[in-house]
């Protein structure tokens, strides 16, 4: 056997070649950067002090640096809030390439102790800079007010199911991940890091939507999906002029209270109390939302529209973010559902999960001062949209931008609509009202509610829904036994007399569909005026409703 080869010494392919290239002068050019490229929330100032900031400008270029402009533009409110301490400024290359100047954003120029006031303008500096010769540094949404409080996180239970929730709104916490209606910790689901890794999230992200048309083309957006932080224009903010934020245990629930939080122009506010069912043995996969908006400046907002919007996120095999969608059927909810790709999948299917938000009702003080039980159970509209439609094509950190494709949507969306099936990762939207009306003193309060399967089927997705409803009446709205009925207060408008009123004409229809043409009334509900549990409409009724008119006068049964 010969010499094995030497590794050294050896005649190696090297592709690097030398050559001879000509001396270039530099190109004469100033380099501006500033040490500050914007400011806003959570940055904010008293309104009894001054927020003063040393921006340092430098050149990184290789000739003098004129700034020859710097401009202070206050674009809301303008009342003089916004200083520079410079006009302009010369920066020499090399060395000594730093100058500063100080910008001062005034509280007291605002001086309204106990209100919240978002700041809006910019600082534009004009120079002879070849990378930035406009260059602007703006101020978003920098608030004025007595006090800023932070984040409160907090998980919510109900023994099959968990939820993180956070006191902005937010339910989720971006897919944390084993708190997301989920049923890895309690409620029996496969090992996620072996059998599907996907099966920790149900619902990503979700909470509170609004949308002011401000017009104009002027919009403001409050919005909770994916904002679990204080880094964009349409995410909610809290205050200390409300109530805070608490984890509340009570008989028969776990529970969560946000506290008050308002839009980022702080026009709008809301107060979210989150109830997760602890009876009936801890079964309950699904959770309850009690949510009162209102203007928060005590003026008349025009132009509203408040609704709520989640990204499911349904566990399906290979993308987590893939699902198909449908509609329940009932609560205006539309459903989504996990993907399967695999012929025999690692350990359940994943079509059989699904998830939904449904409606219960919604109500103002005035609904409920004249009737106790008002319920308004028709939404606007609900529908599931791709995310793509939603992410890709919009700035979701731009409220002018986002707001009218919100508000079309919102608006034209009525009743449930389904986006076509093509496993794709999509949201739904709910909206409550739309083109409303909040007027001072005006709290508007919406109950809805956020479920899933783990392996069933739509049904199951409608009982959940059922059982939420019913909890919802039993627990949140006692002593009243019709929420969603059609009967107004008393039994015995059979004839659906528009002032509600029970006279020969209610008579004459029952007869007529108990023994004549057997057409039903519009509201079959009216027509069981002896109240009877089974809702059955017979002879009893009519002897009641006759009893009531020509006898004995007393009252027929209540809704």
């Amino acid at each position: 056997m010969g010499d094995a080869p030497a590794d050294y010494n050896m005649v190696t392919l090297n592709p690097l070649k030398w050559m001879r290239i000509p001396c270039v002068a530099p190109i004469p050019a100033a380099q501006i950067f500033v040490s500050h490229e914007s400011f806003g929330f959570p940055q904010w100032v008293k309104h009894t002090e001054q927020f003063v900031q040393t921006i340092n400008v430098t050149n990184d270029g290789n000739v003098t640096l004129d700034v020859s402009s710097m401009v202070a533009t206050e674009d809301t409110p303008a009342v003089d809030w916004l200083q520079i301490s410079e006009a302009s400024l010369s920066i020499p290359a090399g060395v000594d390439n730093v100058r500063t100047f100080d910008l001062t954003i005034d509280g007291t120029a605002i001086g309204a102790p106990g209100t919240v006031v978002a700041l809006n303008g910019d600082v534009t500096l004009t120079s002879n800079a070849s990378n930035n010769p406009t260059l602007e540094i703006p101020i978003i949404d920098f608030l004025v007010a007595d006090t800023l409080i932070g984040i409160e996180y907090d998980t919510i239970g109900t023994g099959t199911v968990n939820l993180a929730v956070l006191s902005i709104g937010e339910a989720g916490f971006g897919g944390a991940g084993n708190v997301n209606l989920d049923y890895v910790t309690d409620g029996g689901e496969c090992n996620p890091s072996t059998a599907n890794p996907n099966t920790g999230v149900y619902l990503f992200s979700g909470g509170p939507t609004v949308v002011l048309n401000l017009g104009g083309d002027e919009y403001g957006v409050g919005q909770a999906m994916h904002q679990n932080n204080f880094t964009t224009q349409t995410d909610w903010r809290r205050v200390s002029e409300g109530a805070d934020d608490a984890h509340l245990t009570g008989a028969n629930y776990d529970g969560y209270f946000t506290g008050t939080v308002v839009t980022p122009d702080s026009l709008v506010a809301f107060e979210r109390t989150y109830y997760a069912p602890t009876d009936g043995g801890g079964t309950a996969a699904y959770m309850i939302m009690k949510t009162d908006y209102y203007s928060y400046k005590d003026t008349t907002l025009t132009g509203v529209a408040i609704g709520e919007m989640h990204d499911w996120d349904v566990p399906s095999e290979g993308d987590a973010g893939s699902n198909n969608t449908g509609l329940v059927g009932a609560y205006s909810a539309v459903y989504l559902q996990g993907v399967d790709t695999a012929t025999v999948p690692p350990c359940q299917l994943n079509a059989d999960r699904y998830a939904a938000v449904g409606f219960l009702g919604m109500h103002t003080a005035a609904d409920t001062a004249d009737d106790e039980c008002a319920n308004d159970c028709e939404p606007h509209g609900s529908y599931s949209i791709r995310n793509d439609s939603l992410f890709a094509a919009q700035d979701g950190n731009d409220p002018n931008a986002i707001g009218p494709w919100f508000w079309e949507k919102m608006g034209t969306l009525t009743g449930a609509v389904a986006e076509p099936d093509d496993e794709t990762d999509l949201h739904s939207v709910m909206t409550a009202v739309h083109d409303y009306s909040l007027t001072p003193g005006e709290v508007l309060t919406v109950y809805t509610v956020v479920t899933t399967v783990m392996e069933g089927t739509v049904d199951d997705l409608e009982a959940n829904l059922d059982a939420a409803f019913e909890w919802y009446g039993t627990n949140l709205r006692p002593g009243c036994t019709s929420l969603c009925g059609c009967c107004v207060n008393l039994t015995g408008n059979v004839d659906n007399d528009v002032d509600d009123i029970c006279d020969i004409g209610d008579l004459t229809k029952l007869i007529d569909f108990l023994f004549i043409s057997y057409t039903p009334p519009v509201c079959m509900e009216e027509a069981n005026c002896d109240g009877s549990t089974d809702g059955v409409v017979d002879m009893g009724d009519l002897t009641k409703l006759i009893d009531f008119l020509f006898i004995s006068y007393n009252p027929t049964a209540p809704c």
